[in-house]
């Protein structure tokens, strides 16, 4: 019977502390859109934490959305670039713990 009363304990210790897991994250999103306003799909976005310079990539979609899931809290620099564009970049992005940031991205035609 001890044996038992121990398991349930450490059964329902590690179901409660799940959950807990899932809330240190953060995450950034946004639209990548030219200078008419139009969404633009094919956009490389690189976004880097400043302190670990851990770097993640991705590319729009045909939305010309971008998203960046389950971030550690800290500070990101984001970039984003495509031919045709001046290449976009924004320093200093808070990403705190169960918070969404939205950067929309607004590219400039050049070189």
């Amino acid at each position: 019977m001890p044996m038992s009363k121990t398991l349930l304990c450490l059964l329902v210790t590690v179901l409660t502390a799940v959950p807990l897991l899932a809330q240190t994250f953060g995450d950034i999103s946004g639209d990548v859109r030219d200078p008419s306003g139009a969404l633009i799909s094919g956009v490389a976005v690189t976004l880097t934490n400043t302190g670990t310079n851990a770097t993640r990539a991705t590319v729009t979609n045909d939305q010309g959305l971008y998203a960046f899931p389950a971030l550690q809290p800290g500070q990101y620099n984001l970039r984003a670039e495509k031919p045709g564009f001046k290449v976009f970049t924004r320093t200093g992005i808070a990403v705190e713990v169960q918070l969404s940031a939205r950067i929309n991205i607004d590219m400039q035609v050049g070189s």
